[in-house]
């Protein structure tokens, strides 16, 4: 019972902010994945009956031409959302919407590497329209989110080729060319050389002390080495699960550094 009413309690905190700020964020995230995914998925029915096929276009639970109108409907629903919440989600808005159009209809998704940089690009206008709704008219700067989107940006386009892995058979049927694909082994190694790379960076810049620093590194290192040793394409899928975990945690650092830092300051001006 006491877990509860702590619970509870914690909620009564943003009560009064779920309405005005979290719906409002969440809705925004979700029309927007949705117009990706009606768009995505068009392209890639074939692939899917190989990969993933309790889609609903695979398995036939909605026809081709009906999602087809969602994603003219859809994307108008976005434009039409983020300019209500001012020019900065506007923009963002119509930059994912552009980025889906060369990846999915463009075909800019076959192109090997240049997917790793369409994924990064689209995700990192998810999260730089999610945190400008939720952070409403306060400039990006002011409160680390301008910092955490171009950091995890960055992060992705070096390392979100881990999603690949699992789907290369089905990518070879769809006439892709990932980066698993082109350069099988490349991509494999530059999996445990690019994530410890990137934890000796967060370290660096953030200083997390020894004991969270060698954790993070040799979780980073294993996340990669298990793309090394393990290559079935159920070890792919767990291995890739290993990596959201690792991506989840790098999405919150710079984030979690600049509100900690800033609360120290705040108090030592209290203090004072």
């Amino acid at each position: 019972m006491q877990f509860f009413e702590t619970c509870y309690t914690f909620f009564l905190f943003i009560r009064s902010d779920i309405k005005t700020t979290l719906i409002p964020a969440l809705f925004w995230l979700l029309i927007h994945l949705l117009q990706f995914n009606f768009s995505n998925q068009l392209v890639s029915i074939d692939e899917d009956k190989q990969n993933k096929a309790y889609r609903p276009l695979p398995s036939c639970r909605i026809s081709v031409d009906v999602v087809r109108d969602l994603r003219l409907y859809s994307k108008a629903l976005c434009l039409g959302v983020s300019l209500h919440f001012g020019s900065i989600v506007f923009g963002a808005s119509l930059a994912s919407l552009l980025l889906t159009l060369i990846c999915n209809e463009a075909n800019g998704a076959q192109l090997g590497v240049a997917k790793n940089l369409l994924t990064a690009g689209g995700i990192s206008m998810f999260m730089l329209g999610t945190l400008s709704v939720l952070g409403q008219d306060q400039p990006l700067q002011d409160n680390g989110a301008l910092h955490t989107v171009i950091v995890n940006s960055m992060v992705m386009a070096t390392t979100v080729h881990a999603q690949d892995f699992r789907d290369v058979h089905g990518d070879v049927k769809a006439g892709r060319n990932t980066f698993p694909i082109s350069m099988p082994k490349i991509s494999r190694y530059s999996m445990p050389i690019s994530l410890s790379l990137w934890a000796w960076f967060f370290n660096a810049n953030w200083h997390f002390g020894p004991g969270i620093a060698s954790t993070f590194f040799m979780f980073s290192v294993y996340v990669g080495m298990r793309y090394i040793w393990l290559t079935s394409v159920d070890d792919d899928i767990l291995s890739y699960r290993w990596y959201n975990v690792w991506m989840s945690v790098c999405f919150c650092i710079p984030g979690m550094h600049y509100h900690a830092t800033h609360w120290i300051e705040t108090a030592a001006v209290i203090d004072l």
